[in-house]
């Protein structure tokens, strides 16, 4: 062997230890990063009450007053934090899509069910849609009660729903804390 393969032969063996010892004493940032827990949630309720605005407020920090009925059902991710959130929001006309939303019910991690305090109609089908929950066991859920902003005769009686977090998708009061507190309920 010549002199130059020499130290080519120990310039590379002297490269492979430094490797393993750096491997050793320095962690691969690569092989300790951390997925983001995904986190699934069907967000149902009555048509009008604020689920689209609303989840668009939490992505975008936006509010409109443009009321488009959603038809079927729409995805929405929010990143945040550890967390990615995958919101399935399902139209709250009845035409459109109750065997989707029994199949979001059925294949998420949790519901959030949304009413509006200030609607007579929504506080119905949210007591009947909770029933509905709650008859399958196991399954987390949060109840949002949107619209809080609105002063008069509120339609919702106090305390009537439990496990709630009261918003204003308009006002922003309340949102500040909705993702901790499905972190919490999921």
């Amino acid at each position: 062997m010549s002199s130059s393969q020499d130290l080519l032969a120990l310039t590379m063996n002297y490269y492979d230890n430094f490797q393993e010892s750096m491997m050793s004493e320095v962690e691969d940032p690569i092989l300790t990063y951390i997925a983001p827990r995904r986190i699934s949630i069907a967000l149902i309720g009555t048509g009008g009450v604020g689920k689209t605005a609303f989840l668009e407020k939490l992505n975008t920090n936006r509010f409109t007053t443009i009321y488009n009925a959603s038809t079927g059902v729409n995805r929405v991710t929010i990143d945040y934090g550890f967390y990615v959130y995958d919101f399935y929001d399902h139209s709250g006309q009845e035409m459109y899509c109750p065997p989707m939303r029994n199949f979001s019910i059925d294949n998420t991690d949790g519901i959030v069910l949304m009413v509006d305090c200030s609607s007579r109609l929504s506080y119905i089908n949210g007591k009947k849609w909770l029933r509905e929950l709650l008859s399958r066991k196991n399954k987390p859920y949060l109840m949002v009660i949107n619209k809080c902003d609105i002063q008069g005769d509120l339609r919702i009686p106090n305390n009537v729903f439990e496990n709630n977090l009261k918003i204003s998708t308009k006002t922003s009061d309340g949102i500040e804390g909705f993702l901790e507190k499905v972190n919490e309920t999921m």
